[in-house]
């Protein structure tokens, strides 16, 4: 049978629990990180390497593979 997800966390102490939400605090934490990082990274991207190939003559493959 199915459990909602209130149900299976009733399962674990109040210990592990808090255990649990530290770890997904941690978690949720790094990926809003790294989203901005990525974010970041694809606004660099897209105001640099039009420039980077225009003044070197290449492909965005060989500009970004260096």
């Amino acid at each position: 049978m199915t459990k909602t997800l209130e149900e299976f966390r009733a399962t674990f102490t109040p210990a592990q629990r808090k255990t649990i939400d530290a770890r997904a605090a941690e978690l949720i934490a790094e990926e809003m990180t790294l989203s901005d990082l990525w974010r970041a990274r694809k606004l660099t991207q897209d105001r640099d390497l039009p420039k980077l190939r225009r003044r070197r003559g290449k492909g965005m493959g060989a500009v970004a593979g260096h």
